[in-house]
């Protein structure tokens, strides 16, 4: 992340999302993203988190449903 931050500055942070795929799994398991986050989360990433604010969301990549992708597209993030 550091050659990142060199290259685009500190702003770079201010803009980032991270996308989390396998959004169905968390689902097939009644799980949250937050839940797996604080269960699972190893320090790189959440240092990542941290620097971005924790702006993340859940995406389902697999969905066969054209509705629940039009409605991740459009989805806000989460702020863990």
């Amino acid at each position: 992340m550091g050659s990142m931050q060199s290259l685009l500055g500190k702003i770079f942070f201010d803009y980032m999302i991270v996308v989390f795929t396998g959004g169905d799994e968390l689902e097939d398991n009644d799980e949250t993203l937050e839940d797996y986050l604080g269960r699972e989360c190893p320090k790189p990433l959440k240092e990542i988190l941290e620097l971005c604010d924790n702006r993340c969301v859940p995406f389902d990549n697999k969905t066969k449903d054209a509705a629940m992708r039009t409605e991740q597209v459009g989805k806000k993030w989460l702020t863990l």
